[in-house]
């Protein structure tokens, strides 16, 4: 299946953010030497996405952007990314700021038109999902189980431990997973009790969707905020077709919520990168003073 459409999620609260992102936006932190933004877009890319809106608050512009926006407002620029992605082609970065306390069903009505009724991926930019090398993203991979499992959406699932499980929205499934690591969600569970039936599967911030999830969201009980989480499990219950896909051997998801979340996702890339890694490696085992295998 062909997606070409994608939204970046990437509003903070202000009582979630650390400083710095509340000047300047969680998007335009770095990790490690690269931006959130550029390892977002990366993941868009490697799904084929050719256009993107990026919900933020955020105040800086990113230096990535190939500034091509002379006609219209809206259009940040062309954003080439910055990885080896085989067939990966520009994409065209649009911008809509929103108030602070939206949800992101908010903001996937605001952008309903720029959907055009069709598929699109879904990226929470206070998580981010690590490319393994020779591997497909994350989020290329739902864009196949979307199509593999005619499913209306397909929902990244993270491993969580059973200390972490009340404090996450965890996944209850039915059946084995297939081989392409996807299974079928019954339901979400906002943060299950002792004895709830749940899985060791969390959602982490990925999402490939049809169009009948706005509508969804666009029917949620006027006394409610629009909760896309709730728009799932509406759509999970009523039509039997929302899948997820675990990660692969060794492909890690790191939350950026709050500072010891981003400081433990900016060491794995420092630690990770070409240049770098070996005198991050050094300063960290002279820190600690244990000297690693």
């Amino acid at each position: 299946m062909l997606i070409k459409r994608g939204v970046i999620w990437a509003i903070q609260p202000t009582r979630y953010a650390f400083s710095a992102s509340s000047l300047m936006g969680l998007e335009m932190l770095p990790l490690g030497r690269r931006l959130i933004l550029e390892l977002l877009l990366d993941e868009l890319a490697s799904a084929g996405v050719t256009e993107a809106y990026l919900l933020s608050n955020a105040s800086v512009p990113s230096p990535l952007l190939e500034w091509d926006a002379r006609d219209d407002g809206e259009v940040l620029g062309w954003c080439l990314p910055t990885r080896a992605l085989d067939g990966a082609n520009r994409i065209k970065l649009h911008r809509m700021s929103m108030p602070g306390d939206s949800t992101v069903g908010d903001g996937l009505l605001a952008v309903e038109s720029f959907l055009q009724g069709e598929p699109f991926l879904l990226i929470e930019a206070n998580t981010v999902w690590a490319i393994l090398p020779g591997q497909p993203a994350m989020a290329a991979r739902l864009v196949d189980a979307l199509e593999d499992a005619g499913a209306d959406a397909v929902i990244a699932a993270q491993e969580i431990t059973p200390a972490e499980i009340p404090i996450h929205t965890v996944i209850r499934s039915i059946g084995g997973i297939d081989s392409k690591q996807s299974f079928f969600v019954r339901d979400l569970i906002e943060h299950p009790t002792p004895g709830e039936e749940a899985s060791r599967f969390a959602l982490a911030g990925r999402y490939a969707c049809r169009p009948v999830i706005l509508d969804y969201l666009k029917d949620a009980p006027r006394q409610h905020r629009v909760d896309l989480v709730a728009a799932m499990r509406r759509l999970a219950h009523d039509r039997d077709a929302v899948w997820a896909t675990r990660p692969l051997h060794g492909e890690h998801c790191f939350g950026l919520s709050n500072l010891l979340q981003y400081a433990r996702a900016f060491l794995n890339y420092a630690l990770d990168d070409p240049e770098i890694g070996l005198a991050v490696r050094d300063y960290v085992e002279d820190l600690i003073g244990v000297r690693w295998a």
